[in-house]
């Protein structure tokens, strides 16, 4: 387009210095051609452009058309019980369905997990039946003077509720205990650890 008025701008301080010097035919043949010039460089750029902005334009409504399919096609958020998510949950073993931020996994959770008290905290992994290593923890380096909160991530074990009332009174008792919704076993550390990070 900017050739294109360079040209017509060229052309025009021509004529008019061919208009005070030459005869007024001369001039309109002049602007005959000047104007058929123009036709065939429109023109050229008309073939050469629109089948470009034609491609881009069929790229845009194809990707637009992907993301409506995308749209229709997912899933919407399942309005199931809780207690129904949960029994997926400990059938599962694909980390995102436990990371979610708005799945709360948590059996047993601390009253108080930070406060501004605390400058360091510490994540200890341990397993439910380590009730005593936990308690050495505590009473040596557990409790220095520092400024530091330990937290003790676990799954819940395998023999089910006599266990989990044990952790609810360790965990009323000390406040130190966070018990995720999975059997806590060798096989599941990464899924221990990924909690810790959650």
């Amino acid at each position: 387009a900017l050739l294109v008025l360079v040209t017509l701008f060229l052309v025009m301080i021509l004529i008019q210095l061919l208009y005070n010097v030459l005869f007024p035919v001369l001039l309109w043949c002049l602007m005959l051609v000047t104007l058929f010039l123009v036709m065939i460089l429109i023109q050229m750029l008309y073939n050469v452009l629109f089948p470009v902005l034609r491609w881009c334009l069929m790229l845009v409504t194809l990707f637009l058309v992907m993301i409506l399919i995308q749209l229709l096609l997912l899933p919407f958020p399942s309005e199931e019980r809780e207690d129904t998510h949960f029994q997926f949950l400990r059938r599962s073993r694909e980390p995102i369905h436990y990371l979610r931020p708005k799945n709360m996994t948590t059996l047993v959770d601390p009253q108080y997990f930070c406060d501004n008290n605390h400058r360091l905290l510490i994540m200890v992994a341990s397993a439910p039946s380590n009730t005593e290593q936990r308690q050495a923890i505590r009473e040596t380096w557990g409790q220095a003077n520092f400024e530091i909160r330990i937290i003790f991530f676990m799954g819940r074990s395998s023999d089910g509720a006599n266990d989990m009332v044990e952790r609810r009174l360790e965990s009323a008792k000390h406040g130190d205990i966070v018990v995720e919704d999975f059997i806590d076993t060798h096989e599941n550390l990464t899924l221990k650890t990924l909690f810790m990070l959650k």
